[in-house]
């Protein structure tokens, strides 16, 4: 007879605490931030222009380059032929060409991040309200930052779905 109340009271506290554990279900999302907002068609637009603005500096840059590898050319086939002040004329030579090709490089990059930084600043707002519908409508209990994530299944992965409401919004 105890051991039929025992086995009742097993199977009663089995019940409830499989009752107990479907009701702690948690739904659990990830989101890289970053990029669902560099995902965005918004975003494909700011670097076309960015490309346009700087067509200029990457021909520039490109003949940089093209010099650069003629003169590179030049020094290996010429190099036993050409006198000390030559070579060295041309050393220096390919050092203001590389000196400009750098300034180049930080002009567009700095300029670059600028754009990057303002693109975030802008629209904040808008990607944090994204992420608020996300949640809602997928009944997230937590979202976690996807760089903070060592490892997730895909199935966990709502940053799709945040770019897909700010492509919406960013028209």
């Amino acid at each position: 007879m105890n051991k039929i109340k025992t086995l009742i009271a097993c199977g009663l506290l089995l019940l409830v605490s499989n009752t107990v554990f479907a009701q702690a279900s948690v739904t659990i999302g990830v989101v890289d931030l970053p990029q669902a907002l560099f995902n965005t068609d918004a975003w494909a637009r700011v670097q076309e222009e960015m490309a346009a603005e700087f067509k200029s500096d990457q021909e520039a840059a490109d003949a940089l380059n093209n010099e650069l590898k003629e003169m590179q050319d030049k020094a290996n086939r010429d190099a036993s032929t050409m006198s000390a002040a030559e070579i060295q004329r041309l050393q220096n030579d390919a050092q203001v060409k590389q000196l400009q090709l750098q300034q180049i490089g930080e002009r567009v990059q700095n300029a670059a991040q600028s754009r990057q930084n303002e693109f975030i600043e802008t629209n904040r707002e808008q990607l944090s309200d994204s992420l608020q519908k996300v949640i809602a409508s997928g009944g997230y209990d937590i979202i976690l930052n996807a760089t903070s994530v060592p490892h997730y299944d895909d199935v966990y992965n709502v940053t799709a779905k945040v770019t897909a409401i700010l492509n919406e919004t960013l028209q």
